[in-house]
């Protein structure tokens, strides 16, 4: 295994777990729990309304019951969400996926806030963050390819390839990453921000594209 490749692998279990994450950042999701989300809504409902109405959010918790509702849609009610429980309604095509879920199992989506009623936080157009990590995923692969091509792409496809050659300076050439590579990084050196701009100042010599506003965000992430 490469290390772009542990790298974007980590980065897709990071936003499965429901972890501020680089696909995450792209899909400009919210990143939060539905016990949060419930919190907020129980002390203000309008701070509610402004934090997570219409937003899209990447949802992580437990689940209380997994029920149907209008038209046989599937929908989860999560756990330590108040005494009815906050509802994230997935889309009618994934209830085979949603009949092998089980109380209790921890589980994070992808949803679109609706808001609440009668108190209770409302999730819609649901989809399970993993599905939609691997086709994020695939795409951001492609990105990459692009940009190392010379070509325009994506702000994301910049930061992680920016990142994937400041930790590969940062790591052993004998280190396997196939058996991990998060011990053998020198977070120090792959995070020091004159190392990142000399690996971005190369990058352009050699005819990739990087624009302003990407290496001030890569510079100030690290």
């Amino acid at each position: 295994m490469s290390l772009f490749e542990y790298l974007l692998a980590d980065d897709i279990s990071g936003f499965i777990r429901g972890d501020e994450t680089l696909l995450g950042q792209r899909l400009d999701l919210v990143v939060t729990t539905p016990k949060e989300v419930a919190k907020i809504y129980a002390d203000n409902q309008v701070a509610g309304d402004q934090k997570f109405f219409r937003k899209r959010l990447l949802l992580s918790g437990k689940i209380e019951s997994i029920s149907s509702g209008l038209g046989n849609t599937p929908y989860i009610v999560y756990r330590d969400t108040g005494p009815i429980g906050a509802q994230a309604h997935l889309s009618r095509d994934l209830a085979p996926a949603a009949a092998q879920l089980k109380k209790g199992q921890s589980v994070a989506l992808v949803c679109n806030g609706k808001g609440s009623v009668a108190g209770v936080p409302m999730f819609g157009d649901c989809h399970f963050a993993a599905s939609i990590a691997k086709e994020e995923g695939a795409k951001l692969g492609k990105e990459v390819e692009r940009f190392l091509k010379g070509e325009a792409t994506t702000p994301s496809a910049v930061r992680l390839t920016v990142s994937v050659e400041a930790m590969a300076r940062a790591v052993d050439d004998k280190v396997d990453c196939s058996k991990g590579c998060s011990k053998a990084i020198n977070q120090a050196q792959a995070s020091d921000p004159k190392r990142i701009a000399e690996i971005i100042a190369k990058m352009r010599a050699a005819g990739l594209k990087i624009d302003a506003e990407s290496e001030a965000k890569l510079v100030k992430a690290k």
